[in-house]
């Protein structure tokens, strides 16, 4: 948090792709299918996640360039 409050300080725009509220439903959907969340916690923590202060981005060809910063970061995932 730490990162974000400094970043925020800063008056810092932060960008995300709007596929980004997917993936974090995806993420919590399979912690809730791995036995990690009850399936009450995981509509909880989906209904009550304070709204993060992004911008929301969408581009029709942005997963074509997708690849070239999970390269350059050595990120397991496009």
């Amino acid at each position: 948090m730490q990162l974000w409050e400094r970043w925020d300080a800063e008056g810092r725009q932060l960008v995300a792709p709007v596929l980004l509220y997917y993936e974090v439903t995806n993420a919590l959907y399979r912690y809730r299918r791995m036995g990690l969340m009850s399936p009450a916690s995981m509509r909880l923590a989906l209904q009550t996640a304070p709204p993060l202060p992004l911008r929301l981005y969408q581009d029709a060809g942005l997963h074509r360039r997708a690849p070239d910063p999970a390269e350059r970061f050595g990120l397991p995932a496009a």
